[in-house]
């Protein structure tokens, strides 16, 4: 299968790639900047993945008028509500069909402890009718497995350490990724 893989640069992202080439499927990575905080960091991960698997990468710059899509207004941004998995499966799956690509891969881990499937699996039924993108289908390998069973089977990979969870600059070293990285000594200091 060749495929398209969002690529965010985070541990979830390496998961999918090591999957990838495990399953022998040909990925094409993909970096959406959309302007997140932690975005260089998180490119620079997103670089490494696709070079630990000798994938081809390619980055794609996302703004608006206003700056970056993911501006925050008040201290807030989207990048972790239900809105922004549909947000990068779109334009994701834009890219795909550029591509000739069938399938669009990535590592959101709907049904897990922090992602409620509801809405995205509606977005994903959207995407298969849409007359544009219905032979784009998405796949998300680590659907169901939790951030701690991920982590605990990367800890050792070498790439690991390359990669940004944390939404924050620098790592706020309290979130749950942070918290989970440092216990499997991945980020030893955040």
């Amino acid at each position: 299968m060749d495929a398209l893989f969002l690529n965010s640069g985070g541990l979830d992202s390496l998961a999918v790639a090591r999957w990838g080439r495990e399953a022998g499927h040909v990925l094409y990575s993909l970096f959406i900047d959309v302007g997140q905080e932690n975005v260089e960091l998180a490119a620079q991960g997103a670089i490494q993945i696709a070079a630990a698997e000798q994938l081809s990468h390619e980055t794609v710059l996302v703004r608006w008028s206003g700056g970056p899509l993911l501006a925050t207004q008040k201290g807030l941004s989207w990048l972790g509500t239900p809105f922004s998995g549909p947000v990068f499966f779109s334009l994701g799956a834009t890219v795909a069909r550029t591509k000739g690509l069938d399938f669009l891969v990535s590592g959101m881990r709907y049904g897990t402890e922090d992602q409620d499937t509801t809405f995205c699996d509606a977005f994903v039924a959207l995407l298969r009718t849409s007359p544009w993108t219905h032979f784009v289908t998405p796949i998300r390998p680590l659907s169901g497995q939790g951030y701690d069973e991920i982590v605990a089977r990367l800890a050792e990979d070498p790439v690991a350490h390359a990669t940004y969870s944390c939404a924050r600059i620098p790592r706020c070293g309290t979130c749950r990724k942070c918290e989970t990285r440092r216990r499997y000594g991945i980020d030893p200091t955040s």
